[in-house]
């Protein structure tokens, strides 16, 4: 090939990467030619390479590369461009890249991209915010989940209520069948009272509720459990999830979360044997 017939190349397969032309742009390398796009993993075979380049066109909503510069060095190209785009809210972008290719004869043997394409993807996530757990926080939640546990067997809640704080946050799940249900995010000390006292004590009677795994981020503290009794004299099982956030001694939030393993027509409830075997062991037994 000429230094035109190569520079003609570039330009032809910057057109097909604008067109959405993979194939095309497959159609200039080498059956065992590799591709390296910035600091990403080497790709070898024909096949591998317009698998990519579509993959990349498609995350964009368009691009026009703009040929700025092609030089040439024996079998080597280098050839700058500019490749226009926008962002996910809409700016226009300009991203300069720079690409060095080697040919053997007319086929393209390597092929390795230089340029950083994330501006074209917007900012990433927001890092998760991380912390260890917090030894207060994990005591407190504890001790709100064994206040439970005893509610949950007695049907006295009164323990568990005073480790709430007044402007305690709390959302719990409720069946379909459940008549004037408490739904929504639940605010204060008094509302909770007033749940517990009307949705609970009634219904729930001989009830083993067992910690099984716990976990924490900063005043965050997360319990599996799982539950099994007698609700409305029907025998049933369920699995929970509650996720306390504690605040000065106190529970500023409790998000409870139910897995709904139905297996009964009457409670929604599951059959008291399902799932038993998903944790080979228990953390804070019933009667903790």
């Amino acid at each position: 090939m000429t230094a035109v017939d190569r520079e003609k190349m570039v330009h032809a397969m910057c057109a097909a990467v604008d067109a959405g032309d993979a194939e095309s742009f497959g159609d200039w390398f080498a059956g065992d030619a590799t591709y390296t796009f910035g600091n990403g993993e080497t790709l070898t075979g024909r096949d591998a390479i317009v698998a990519a380049t579509a993959g990349a066109a498609g995350a964009l909503p368009w691009t026009r590369h703009v040929v700025d510069q092609v030089a040439e060095i024996g079998d080597q190209l280098f050839c700058r461009f500019t490749i226009e785009t926008e962002a996910p809210d809409g700016t226009a972008l300009a991203l300069p890249c720079v690409t060095v290719i080697w040919l053997a004869g007319d086929r393209i043997t390597d092929y390795r991209v230089h340029m950083d394409i994330t501006p074209a993807f917007g900012p990433g996530p927001a890092p998760l915010d991380l912390r260890s757990a917090d030894p207060g926080a994990v005591d407190v939640a504890l001790t709100a989940f064994r206040a439970l546990q005893r509610g949950a067997a007695t049907g006295d809640w009164d323990g568990f209520v005073a480790l709430l704080a007044d402007d305690v946050r709390i959302m719990i799940p409720v069946p379909a069948t459940e008549q004037n249900p408490p739904e929504g995010l639940l605010t204060g000390k008094d509302t909770a009272r007033a749940i517990f006292a009307s949705h609970h004590g009634e219904v729930v009677s001989s009830v083993r509720l067992e910690g099984k795994r716990v976990a924490a981020n900063g005043p965050l503290v997360v319990i599996e459990a799982r539950v099994e009794g007698s609700l409305d004299g029907e025998q049933a099982a369920n699995h929970f999830v509650f996720a306390f956030e504690a605040r000065d001694g106190l529970i500023a939030s409790m998000y409870e979360y139910a897995a709904w393993t139905a297996k009964s027509p009457t409670s929604g409830w599951g059959d008291p044997t399902f799932a038993r075997e998903a944790w080979t062991a228990t953390l804070i037994p019933a009667n903790g």
